[in-house]
């Protein structure tokens, strides 16, 4: 914080120019490699030159481009040709609703989707149903004898980046968006504070649609290090988690603890890592079973690392622990703030708290978001002057902790109603105002529970006028939000309890005993569904599961839907993640096997017999 602006000016880079310069400095190493592709630093940079002069054609500097990409290599590609032309980017999960993406791209002023042959029919609908006019570059079809050299556009350090879209309190996500110096000094600040080197090999679990995943991209893009996209979607993807980390050699971990959790139960005591030098969990809170986990599992050269940050500000403390170290809690410590990051623990009348007193989390730095995208009033209610000094700018996260004796930060939590499952931050009242649109919901509220295994979930309580279908709202709700934040619950009330003041009382909401059936109860009728039943009881805890039971209504989500992967491949049972979240019933599950073991076969489906 006591830099001269000279200073700053000198160290400040763009993301283009950082990555730029590795290119050059390890142009032969593999710095992606994922399932279907690899390449090397200097192809990685000649490819995005090459996407990079397409959209160059179409579209001026500082506008727009929207990626639509799957959790590949192409998405790291398509990052850095944006880049590369002075545009800021927004990335696209095609496994979210049309209807989100449709927003995010109307919201953000995208004037261009790029994205490849797996995607193109998504990205024509939305641009068909656009209120703008879209064009659209298939990244498959590019002549390999374009140019590729670099542009060398000039941009500035305090250009915008990127806009990443995370859930809203007004019934729409947010953009949040992000500078080029920003980006820049958060990543060089996970490079130092893990001492990556050029050595590293990093396990890609999180969608580039969160910040989580560009801080991976960009740490070993920026370190010479090598990037490995995983899809956990995938067949058997959990399974073979195991083989592919010890193959690959992967010296780092990141993930949310939940997914991490699910993973280690998969290990047996024949499962070392040599080469696994970090696990690195964070996006949720992390406890001390977490810590036992990998005590468990992971060699004493390897190192625990409890990260916190937000869309808002990358990085802002790490807590780096070994074998030997002795937590006094449940929770594991999120650790000491990085250097450039102030924290501030402030009470409701902006004072700041004493140590050990609890406080809202309020970050000052000269590295914070730009702020949302078309939301003033918003970016000025959390991005605000500093109120102790008047100087600087602070931000307001909401999150609640306090500051230990030994100086390292505990993170307890949300101060508003704001959630967190498994790395996603929701609002609640984005999913309320979603459920309220249906004619018969005359009031609704969204609340986390936590199960048996210590994993969130979501579960609504509604008011309703007359006899709803909550099979209807559940399929209604899942046109407009990702599957995380479908609830797992609906339950019905005749009045919601009310505080003295008239507020929802959230504590008087009654407990939620079972999940029950979303529909009158069929037996499986063959060994499929007799298996796959099996398995639902097993994983989501439902004593008795019918082929017409709704997956998310059963508490399921798509952490657990791993587990059923993972447990359908001992039966020889091949289904994805995909085949659970799309089709939601083990009916139409076994529909769809039929269909294309059919269409395999060339004969009708009404013949084949499980």
């Amino acid at each position: 914080m006591d830099k001269t602006y000279k200073e700053q000016q000198q160290t400040e880079q763009t993301i283009v120019k950082q990555f730029e310069e590795q290119a050059v400095k390890h142009s032969e190493k593999i710095a992606v490699k994922s399932c279907s592709k690899e390449l090397t630093y200097k192809e990685l940079n000649n490819t995005a030159n090459k996407f990079a002069r397409l959209i160059a054609m179409k579209q001026k500097p500082q506008s727009t481009v929207a990626l639509l990409y799957e959790h590949e290599a192409d998405m790291i590609i398509g990052i850095l040709s944006a880049l590369k032309t002075g545009s800021i980017y927004v990335p696209l999960d095609p496994t979210y609703p049309e209807n989100r993406l449709q927003y995010m791209l109307q919201d953000s002023a995208a004037a261009i989707i790029v994205t490849n042959n797996k995607n193109i029919n998504l990205a024509q609908k939305l641009a068909e149903k656009s209120e703008t006019n879209i064009s659209i570059i298939n990244t498959d079809f590019i002549d390999n004898g374009s140019e590729d050299e670099n542009l060398n556009i000039n941009i500035r350090p305090d250009q915008t980046a990127y806009i990443i879209y995370t859930s809203g309190s007004t019934g729409n996500p947010k953009g949040v968006m992000q500078s080029h110096k920003n980006v820049v000094f958060h990543v060089n600040a996970f490079i130092k504070g893990l001492h990556m080197t050029h050595s590293d090999k990093l396990a890609l679990f999180t969608s580039y649609s969160h910040t989580v995943g560009i801080l991976d991209i960009l740490g070993m893009l920026f370190c010479g290090g090598t990037v490995y996209p995983y899809d956990i979607k995938k067949d058997d993807s959990l399974k073979n988690m195991s083989n592919w980390l010890k193959t690959e050699e992967i010296t780092i971990f990141h993930s949310v603890p939940t997914l991490f959790r699910h993973f280690t139960k998969m290990l047996g005591k024949q499962d070392t890592f040599e080469k696994m030098r970090i696990i690195m969990l964070g996006g949720e809170a992390v406890y001390n079973r977490d810590f036992e986990l990998y005590k468990a599992y992971f060699s004493d050269n390897c190192k625990f690392v409890n990260i916190l940050g937000s869309t808002e500000v990358m990085v802002t403390t790490f807590d780096i622990s070994d074998k030997q170290a002795q937590l006094s809690s449940t929770a594991v410590p999120a650790g000491y703030p990085i250097q450039g990051v102030d924290i501030l623990l402030l009470d409701d009348n902006d004072k700041q708290v004493s140590e050990q007193e609890i406080g809202e989390l309020v970050y000052k730095s000269q590295y914070l978001a730009q702020g949302y995208n078309n939301l003033t009033e918003k970016t000025n209610e959390v991005f605000t002057p500093d109120p102790i000094t008047g100087e600087g700018r602070v931000y307001r996260s909401g999150d609640i902790g306090r500051i230990l004796a030994d100086g390292r930060l505990e993170y307890l939590g949300r101060k508003d109603s704001q959630i967190k499952i498994r790395g996603y931050r929701i609002e609640p009242g984005e999913i309320e105002n979603k459920i309220l649109k249906h004619q018969k919901v005359k009031e609704a509220v969204v609340v986390a529970k936590e199960d048996a295994n210590g994993d969130k979930y979501l579960c609504s309580y509604i008011v309703t006028e007359d006899d709803l279908d909550i099979q209807e709202l559940a399929d209604s709700l899942g046109v407009e939000l990702p599957s995380y934040m479908l609830p797992a619950y609906f339950v019905e009330l005749e009045e919601m309890p009310l505080t003295a003041n008239g507020k929802i009382d959230i504590k008087a909401l009654p407990e939620v005993e079972e999940h029950s059936a979303t529909a009158e109860y069929e037996a499986p009728r063959n060994y499929i569904e007799e298996k796959l039943a099996e398995i639902w009881s097993s994983v989501l805890s439902v004593e008795k599961v019918g082929i017409h039971d709704d997956f998310f209504a059963l508490g399921g989500s798509s952490i657990n839907s791993l587990r059923i992967v993972s447990k359908a491949a001992e039966y020889n049972i091949k289904i994805t993640v995909g085949d659970i979240l799309n089709n939601k019933t083990i009916a139409n599950i076994v529909k769809m096997l039929n269909l294309g073991k059919a269409q395999d076969n060339n004969q009708d489906e009404e013949t084949i017999l499980f």
